[in-house]
């Protein structure tokens, strides 16, 4: 029986010393692709299409939000602010105002070998006779490979492109 409590004892002491480890986790923000997907390709769009006086305010952006994919990314990258709105806000919005709204949406990662991608489309958005419609416009392809002596995945390239 004394064996018994003390096997107990080592096990759960054995588990509590891996629940508190020393080794701290990366800022949600640096762990999450999507988050440093999302930051990579509002900086770059900043960069490359922030002064051509277009109709897109590239330091005010709106993402669809997706349950799977958007949720807890933050609100702001550096300076640029981050709405995320599901259709019926789009919807409203539109409504309010009858312009388009240009949204970006993650897709899902896909993986080619050993490079993770995830991609984000521009669309502008707009709601006429009972139906949501999405204009594709453009977007950002960002790669990332596995660093092993970083044990992270190493952004590698950000590619934007257009229709």
């Amino acid at each position: 029986m004394a064996e018994q409590i003390s096997s107990l004892i080592l096990l759960f002491s054995l588990c509590a010393f891996n629940a508190f480890s020393q080794v701290k986790d990366a800022p949600a923000t640096e762990s999450n692709l999507y988050a440093r997907t999302l930051s990579a390709c509002l900086a770059k769009e900043l960069e490359d299409y922030g002064k051509l006086g277009t109709r897109v305010d590239y330091e005010n952006r709106v993402v669809e939000r997706n349950i799977h994919l958007t949720d807890n990314l933050p609100t702001q990258f550096g300076k640029i602010k981050v709405e995320y709105l599901d259709s019926e806000t789009l919807r409203e919005r539109y409504q309010k105002t009858r312009q388009e709204i240009q949204v970006l949406s993650m897709r899902p990662m896909k993986n080619e070998g050993a490079t993770l991608i995830i991609s984000i489309g521009n669309y502008w958005f707009s709601y006429k006779k009972k139906s949501y419609n999405y204009g594709l416009e453009g977007g950002c392809t960002v790669k990332f490979n596995f660093d092993s002596s970083q044990n992270n995945f190493a952004l590698t390239k950000i590619d934007l492109w257009g229709i």
